[in-house]
């Protein structure tokens, strides 16, 4: 499917580095995200992205990649994996092969910081503009993975994993080009 999605995008290519700026507005995210789960409440889902931006933001994470990796994650937040939608876990942090439910964040921003922090570790940075909100990092060697291409077999097991999130980003953006086309 990256395949195809990326000969749709031809004119485009995603910023691979993890700490970067990513493109999209919270608004394309959100429309995004309810146009495959129409069940998500589109002021629910624009609060979502606006937060991601911010967090992201502040830890000078590619909030795109850390968006696709939420909808990867979250099956555009259905769940129904080993994480429930009530942890505001949002990136599987903590969810092991082995059947762990993962880490649980008393509210959504937690839950967010937590990915951003993440993979702001995993990039390699360590300074964090807030205290970190889990300790999971004690695993992670900072720089391991300074982009999305390194988070397979890193963040999770799946050799492919960087290429489901490519994919959504390829989607997103046809999805924001068509936003665009259609004002």
């Amino acid at each position: 499917m990256l395949e195809v999605a990326r000969v749709l995008a031809q004119d485009w290519e995603p910023n691979p580095f993890i700490l970067s700026r990513g493109e999209f507005t919270p608004y394309e995210m959100a429309s995004f995200l309810v146009s495959v789960n129409p069940g998500v409440e589109p002021s629910m889902a624009l609060s979502l992205a606006e937060i991601y931006v911010e967090e992201a933001d502040l830890e000078g994470v590619n909030h795109d990649i850390a968006w696709a990796q939420m909808l990867l994650e979250t099956s555009f937040l259905r769940f129904g994996g080993q994480v429930a939608a009530h942890q505001n876990n949002f990136a599987g942090l903590g969810a092991l092969d082995g059947g762990q439910a993962g880490l649980s964040f008393p509210d959504v921003r937690t839950g967010i910081r937590g990915q951003i922090q993440h993979l702001k570790r995993y990039a390699g940075g360590e300074q964090y503009a807030h205290p970190p909100v889990h300790q999971r990092g004690i695993y992670v060697r900072p720089g391991s993975a300074l982009t999305v291409y390194e988070l397979s077999g890193r963040w999770a097991s799946d050799v492919e994993y960087h290429r489901k999130i490519l994919d959504l980003l390829y989607r997103l953006y046809r999805h924001a080009r068509a936003l665009e086309e259609g004002s």
